[in-house]
């Protein structure tokens, strides 16, 4: 367990839990929260979803944040999921160089989606709230020798994708239309608006049933798979510490 104390904006009355060993995303929650602990989620990824990219990627966050939260039924967990896709097959993180090779080669001048999922829970209030965002990235035309070069600069094997856009962007990256810190792997302003102000404008409120989920509006959301977004989301109610 990883205590994070950093210079941030928000403090919250209980504890927070990060349920992920990324370093990029403990980095970018602590622009915003001033302390929390690291606990990786044990949780199996699924690698498929009928509802597409963004419902795939919100269901990992919520088995990733539900995995913690059975142990720290008190704390404020936080799951997050980011996977690359080009028409809709998901780039998840390469076994290895060959790997990660062949996703560079399959992205080289094309333009792709990046998703993140994040799912904030809290056990003992009965509160599960599941939003995304998704932004696009469109690559260079890069050569083999290029490939091998950019490889040389950035360890591919423990990114989505098999690249990461915040080290040397200028080898393979021509454009990038939405959020930077998403396609990093977690968006801080989602998660303050989601613990300052519940769901903020900025999201739309689905209902089914007495289900609530909050996506964002630019997200393509299928909402006929079974009915729901999402399986298995409790009721929600409000971010904000009530007893």
């Amino acid at each position: 367990m990883e205590i994070i104390n950093q210079k941030a904006n928000l403090k919250l009355a209980h504890p927070f839990i990060l349920a992920s060993a990324s370093p990029r995303r403990k980095e970018l929650l602590s622009e915003i929260i001033s302390e929390f602990e690291v606990i990786p989620s044990s949780a199996k990824e699924i690698k498929s979803h009928p509802g597409g990219p963004i419902a795939l990627v919100c269901e990992n966050a919520r088995l990733k944040a539900g995995s913690v939260s059975k142990n720290h039924t008190y704390h404020w967990i936080l799951g997050a999921d980011t996977l690359v896709f080009l028409d809709n097959q998901p780039f998840g993180k390469p076994n290895c160089k060959e790997e990660a090779f062949e996703m560079l080669r399959s992205l080289s001048g094309k333009t792709h989606a990046v998703a993140t999922g994040l799912c904030l829970t809290r056990q003992h209030l009965g509160v599960e709230k599941v939003f995304a965002d998704q932004s696009a990235v469109t690559f260079k035309k890069i050569s083999e020798e290029e490939i091998e070069a950019y490889f040389q600069r950035v360890n591919p094997l423990d990114k989505a994708g098999g690249y990461a856009i915040q080290t040397c962007p200028e080898m393979i990256i021509e454009k990038l239309e939405g959020s930077l810190s998403n396609v990093i792997g977690l968006w801080p302003k989602g998660i303050s608006e989601g613990i300052d102000v519940n769901i903020s404008s900025r999201y739309e409120i689905f209902e089914k049933g007495d289900r609530n989920l909050g996506l964002p509006s630019c997200c393509p959301v299928d909402l006929t798979v079974d009915g729901r977004i999402l399986p298995g989301s409790e009721k929600t109610a409000g971010l904000e510490d009530s007893e």
